[in-house]
C-alpha cells in the first residue's frame, strides 16, 4: 500500500518513466524479432548447406543422419555469446538428442569440430568468445545475405 501512494504523489514522474520504459521495450522488441529472424534463417542455411542431395545431414556430435528440417542447428560454444553466435564455424547440423537432451554432447561436437575446420581454428573461435557482438546494421546485413543463400540453396535443389 506505501509504494502505491508514492507511485500516486509522484507528480507525473511515473508517466515519463513508463513512456521511457515503452521506448526501451519497443528498442529491445525489435532487437529480439531482427536476432529471432537471422537465428531462424542462419539455422537453415546451416543445416540445408552441410546436406547431401536428398536432404540429408550427419550430426557432427553422433553422426545420426537425418533430413535437415529434422536436426537442429547445434552451436558449439553457446548462442548467448553473441561475438560467435552467426559464425559458420561454430555452428553445425546436429541431433536434436545431442543438442536438446545432451546439453550439446560438447565432447563429441568439439573432437569432430577439429576433424572438420582443423585445432588452430577451433582455437581462434574459442578465443574469439569474449569479442564485441555485432551491432543492428552488422545483423542486418547478415540476415539479407543468408536470406539470399537460403534461396540459392533452395533453389539449386530444384
Amino acid at each position: 500500500m506505501k509504494r502505491n501512494k508514492r507511485l500516486k504523489s509522484n507528480g507525473g514522474g511515473l508517466k515519463k518513466s513508463s513512456s521511457r520504459l515503452r521506448s526501451n521495450n519497443k528498442r529491445i522488441t525489435a532487437h529480439d524479432d531482427l536476432n529471432k529472424k537471422l537465428d531462424m534463417i542462419f539455422s537453415k542455411v546451416m543445416r540445408i548447406s552441410s546436406s547431401d542431395g536428398d536432404g540429408r545431414v550427419e550430426c557432427i556430435s553422433c553422426c545420426a543422419v537425418k533430413h535437415w528440417k529434422d536436426m537442429d542447428a547445434g552451436h558449439y560454444i553457446p548462442r548467448f555469446i553473441q561475438s560467435v553466435r552467426w559464425d559458420e564455424m561454430n555452428v553445425w547440423p546436429q541431433c536434436r538428442k545431442c543438442n536438446r537432451e545432451l546439453g550439446g554432447n560438447l565432447l563429441s561436437y568439439r573432437t569432430k569440430l577439429i576433424d572438420k575446420i582443423g585445432h588452430d581454428s577451433v582455437k581462434d573461435l574459442e578465443d574469439r568468445r569474449s569479442k564485441s557482438t555485432l551491432s543492428r546494421s552488422e545483423k542486418r546485413e547478415l540476415l539479407k545475405f543468408y536470406q539470399e543463400e537460403f534461396k540459392k540453396l533452395v533453389d539449386a535443389r530444384r
